[in-house]
């Protein structure tokens, strides 16, 4: 399988800014910003089934496409005990389906809670990689956008 990402680890966390303008940045370790989408949606991947589940944020490199917004449950992924982190196995999940066709900048994770409240820390998606600020929680921004289009399910969102 083809290397999806930009560097060779394809955990990354996404420290989102918001720039004067408007648009959309994430900033590497060397400083440089670059763009990203303002526009998010929710995945057709995304299952409907209810409790706990995975959460992912994979923005791509063309900002002419949508940030996805990725929730999925344990059975729907089929999570192994042994076979790493949900995050880490969603993320394989997803490109079991799409192979090579798809690459991202970046990736953040999240989860959804069996009362479907959301959390916004994952150490395997948030604090490694060269956009990382070593935090493990998405920042507000973010948190925000995700929070908007879990709960609305919206296909398309401009952040």
């Amino acid at each position: 399988m083809m290397n999806h990402f930009e560097e060779e680890d394809p955990l990354y966390m996404v420290r989102i800014n918001r720039e004067n303008n408007g648009n959309l940045t994430v900033t590497h370790r060397n400083g440089t910003r670059y763009p990203i989408s303002n526009r998010y949606g929710w995945s057709s991947h995304n299952c409907k089934c209810p409790g706990r589940k995975t959460g992912l944020v994979l923005y791509p490199f063309d900002t002419d496409y949508k940030n996805i917004v990725l929730l999925v449950c344990e059975n729907c992924y089929d999570y192994q005990r042994n076979g790493g982190t949900q995050h880490d196995q969603l993320l394989r999940w997803y490109y079991r389906i799409y192979g090579d066709s798809k690459r991202f900048r970046c990736v953040s994770g999240f989860s959804q809670k069996v009362d479907g409240s959301l959390g916004f820390n994952s150490y395997s998606q948030n604090t490694t990689g060269y956009y990382t600020d070593n935090i493990n929680t998405m920042s507000q921004l973010e948190q925000e956008i995700v929070r908007k289009v879990v709960h609305e399910q919206l296909h398309s969102y401009e952040a």
